[in-house]
């Protein structure tokens, strides 16, 4: 048996597992582990129907939960580090995040609505609504990375006004503004169309987990969109504008 750090037993359900240890429910996807109808399955048998070795799945789960612990430079006071420090955290800890989760949500919603959307006709438009703040997400991400990003990184680092075929930086920052209040107010509408992500009694778990982890992307992209609009943005700026001065 593998030493773990966690209080794991192979003879505890799978449900009572992802109870005590939230991130293990991306371990169960990864090994392909049924942690909705087969929730109330130990960790033993779910092992024997996949044949998966315990000793992986449980170090697999340890690990899991030891990064999902570990801090990742949240300490850091945002208003004073550098701008490549920070656009590199927004990417790694946000970014990163946002991609992985429009996928994993896609899937849940696709098997939520279903097998409950029949009766429940409003998840029609839950799910359009996530599905369209993913559209506007992965392409909004993608023109930070390319373009916005490397700008600010020039800034800071070459010290002079750049080139840029935008001109002011202010011109892509108003639309990554913008952006940013749209999808605000698609998160508004879900928010409350899901009565603040509270699912209805008696549903499986893959429900639960749709909603829990809508919640989870909502306040994730507000602590994103924070980082951008209310430190990173007015920091370039000023910086910008100290070189426009100069000129």
């Amino acid at each position: 048996m593998a030493t773990v750090s966690i209080n794991l037993d192979l003879k505890q359900t799978v449900g009572s597992t992802i109870e005590s240890y939230p991130t293990s429910l991306e371990v169960f996807e990864k090994f392909g582990i049924d942690y909705c109808c087969g929730g109330k399955k130990s960790l033993e048998e779910a092992c024997l129907e996949r044949g998966i070795e315990p000793e992986k799945l449980m170090s697999a789960i340890d690990k899991a939960n030891a990064a999902s612990n570990s801090t990742f430079q949240d300490s850091i006071d945002w208003t004073k580090a550098s701008l490549r420090e920070l656009i590199g955290y927004i990417i790694a800890k946000h970014h990163t995040y946002t991609l992985s989760e429009i996928e994993r949500l896609g899937r849940l919603s696709e098997k939520v609505v279903s097998v409950y959307a029949e009766k429940q006709p409003s998840l029609y438009r839950v799910q359009e609504l996530f599905l369209e703040l993913a559209e506007d997400l992965k392409p909004h991400l993608m023109k930070e990375e390319n373009i916005l990003f490397p700008y600010i990184r020039r800034l800071e680092e070459e010290a002079k006004l750049p080139i840029a075929f935008f001109g002011s930086v202010t011109n892509p920052i108003q639309m990554m503004d913008t952006e940013h209040e749209k999808a605000g107010a698609i998160l508004k509408e879900l928010k409350h169309l899901t009565q603040d992500y509270t699912p209805p009694p008696d549903v499986c778990f893959t429900y639960k987990r749709f909603f829990d982890g809508l919640k989870e992307f909502e306040a994730d992209l507000h602590r994103h969109i924070n980082l951008e609009s209310n430190i990173l943005f007015p920091r370039a700026i000023r910086l910008e504008a100290s070189y426009r001065v100069l000129v």
